[in-house]
């Protein structure tokens, strides 16, 4: 049995063990998910079907969960973790109200103390670092958890919290897994068509037949296809933006200064006290015999006396201070960003002992004005995207970049963590051939907003770049459909001869493969060949990679078989494993408002 302090020791460790996986889904009603808007008052960070996300709240929650981390974690993806978990937990707190799912206090003592022989929750298991297999008693559990309640409540009701919502999620799935049992017809059904097979002919024309540069594309080329299709251009709220990077890098001069600073403090110095008339003598990185008052004056770097066996040095001294005298002295030489110096303080046995002199390459003020004027020359009479890229075209030196952002954006390509840019760019008031120039770590960026798209389908003129091979895609099938139809003669044979194109032989193809023989991925041609009467040949098929005439000589029927049990369950767990799409489908099904880029 484990000891009832290694349990109250484990308590303690409750964040290291679950990790941040079990809070993305659990911690999002800490606090209560939201109550409704009441008037204006409130700083509402977001809505979710009416119900509102306090912003004040909201902080105070993030707080408890990054002491909670207790390792560091990044602000900005805790935020992102705990909205997400509010949102999901207003939409299954709404599901569970409508289907009278609960979790009682019996319920909830049993799972997390095994009363009354209850299988213990995972959670509770995890958090006192009960192992497969290992017996603890109710009373011992119990005993440390009333003890963690009058020693820290806040992790207790943390706990406790987390396992309610647990269990009552383990329950919303096995009450949408058991809504679907497979029938002993429907497996049959099943088992008949994922085992015939056809044999065949088929003829076909490659799409990469009619060269891209032969087609000319009108606007009602993109128009129809842009109707057609006008699901897929939903989109969210979205900003285009054109950006120039000037980092703050040393310049050649700092780095010549650098090295010259190191060079001069190598040897000793001889300085004159123009006051007293007298000089005085001062040590340098070669001659010192006080190496860790040196270094402490004048290196970037303190003085290590370890000794280093061969291999644990840098490559560009390891060899040199193995196989050199007592006293020899390496350097200057760069190292990524930072000038150093060696020297070989003692030898014993196989290792050295290596005092090492650092000296960090450091941007001068001058180098920071001249970047800092340059972004500024660049950002002065910018007032447009061709004036932008203008500029661009002028100086092929700067870095440019374009990018959308998203509302939830965070990293901007080439900056960083730029939160500052997105708040910027989303601002209501912002409006295109806007720029800003920001000062974000060691660089100036100098931003214009290109375009903005609201939430909504978006316009054809938006779209249009990106649908352009689609575009061509389609009007070669219709080109090659109009072909195959024109040339359709009474056989199949006949059409391949009046086309000139050689039949190509399938065999016992199966009704679940996708793809087919010396093509590639056609399932719509694979599913075109099971519709057609043996001997008949099909009407002509549009493809994925072409068009096509099929032949289908015959059909062989699924080998008969009475047992179906295993095809059922096949068929349950298919379904059972789908319940990981509740949560996309009840946000896509939502109201949701998010303001969060007003906030941070």
């Amino acid at each position: 049995m484990a000891s009832l302090e290694s349990i109250r020791k484990r308590s303690g460790l409750l964040v290291g063990v679950i990790g941040l996986a079990l809070f993305a889904f659990l911690l999002g009603d800490l606090m209560g998910s939201g109550s409704k808007i009441f008037g204006g008052q409130q700083r509402i960070l977001g809505e979710v079907n009416g119900t509102a996300i306090d912003q004040k709240q909201f902080e105070v929650e993030l707080k408890k969960l990054a002491n909670a981390q207790q390792n560091g974690s990044d602000d900005s993806q805790l935020r992102k973790q705990l909205w997400n978990d509010k949102v999901n937990t207003i939409l299954l707190n709404e599901e569970y109200e409508s289907t009278g799912l609960s979790v009682t206090s019996e319920e909830l003592l049993a799972i997390t103390s095994g009363y009354g022989g209850a299988e213990m929750s995972d959670i509770a298991r995890s958090i006192f670092g009960i192992q497969p297999g290992q017996e603890v008693s109710v009373s011992q559990l119990s005993q440390s958890l009333q003890s963690l309640r009058e020693s820290d409540l806040g992790r207790y009701n943390l706990i406790i919290d987390m396992i309610r919502k647990q269990y009552l999620n383990t329950k919303y799935n096995t009450l949408v897994q058991k809504s679907f049992q497979s029938t002993t017809n429907e497996a049959k059904e099943y088992f008949a068509q994922q085992g015939k097979t056809a044999t065949g002919q088929y003829i076909y024309k490659n799409y990469s037949t009619i060269p891209n540069e032969s087609i000319s594309l009108e606007n009602d080329d993109y128009q129809a296809y842009y109707s057609a299709n006008l699901q897929d251009f939903e989109g969210g709220s979205e900003r285009l933006i054109k950006y120039a990077v000037f980092e703050v890098a040393a310049s050649a001069k700092d780095i010549e200064s650098s090295k010259e600073k190191m060079t001069t403090l190598l040897d000793e110095q001889i300085i004159e006290n123009t006051i007293y008339k007298v000089t005085d003598t001062i040590s340098g990185f070669r001659n010192t015999t006080d190496m860790k008052g040196f270094l402490r004056e004048n290196s970037d770097g303190i003085y290590n006396p370890a000794y280093f066996a061969k291999g644990q040095l840098s490559a560009s001294i390891d060899d040199i201070m193995h196989n050199s005298e007592i006293g020899t002295v390496v350097g200057p030489f760069l190292e990524g960003n930072t000038f150093k110096a060696a020297r070989l303080m003692d030898k014993r046995n196989d290792s050295v002992q290596v005092a090492m002199f650092n000296i960090d390459v450091l941007v001068s003020d001058q180098t920071s004005s001249e970047i800092f004027s340059n972004a500024g020359r660049f950002a002065m009479n910018n007032s447009s995207v061709e004036d932008f890229d203008s500029k661009i075209e002028e100086d092929q030196s700067i870095r440019s970049f374009g990018m959308k952002l998203n509302e939830e954006t965070t990293n901007v390509t080439a900056v960083g963590e730029a939160r500052q840019i997105v708040r910027w760019a989303f601002n209501e008031e912002r409006k295109a051939g806007d720029l800003n120039r920001f000062e974000l770590g060691d660089k100036f960026v100098v931003v214009m907003l290109e375009n903005k798209l609201d939430k909504g389908v978006r316009s054809l003129e938006d779209v249009k770049a990106g649908i352009e091979l689609i575009v061509l895609q389609e009007k070669k099938k219709a080109m090659l459909l109009a072909q195959f139809n024109k040339d359709k003669a009474t056989t199949f044979s006949a059409t391949a001869t009046a086309m000139g194109i050689t039949p190509v032989d399938f065999s016992a193809v199966p009704f679940s493969s996708s793809s087919l023989t010396g093509v590639g991925y056609e399932p719509k041609v694979i599913g075109a060949m099971f519709s057609i009467e043996s001997g008949a040949m099909s009407e002509a098929i549009v493809g994925a990679n072409g068009v096509y005439f099929l032949q289908v000589d015959g059909f062989e029927d699924t080998p008969a078989t009475n047992n179906f049990d295993a095809i059922q369950s096949q068929l349950q767990n298919a379904f059972q494993f789908r319940t990981g799409e509740i949560i996309p489908a009840l946000r896509d099904a939502a109201e949701i408002d998010d303001n969060r880029v007003d906030f941070f």
